[in-house]
């Protein structure tokens, strides 16, 4: 998880959110409480891989 986390940080969130198709309320909780859903968490390996 802390790969993921580090990651996260790194990556630009408004490219990430339209990869993804994840709402923008979606992503950003996500990223501000570390607390992802399975189906979020493999929404965003899935568009970081692409």
């Amino acid at each position: 998880m802390e790969m993921i986390v580090i990651y996260l940080d790194a990556v630009n969130k408004s490219r990430l959110r339209q990869k993804t198709n994840l709402p923008k309320s979606t992503l950003y909780s996500a990223l501000k409480h570390r607390n992802l859903t399975i189906k979020t968490l493999a929404k965003i390996m899935h568009a970081s891989t692409h």
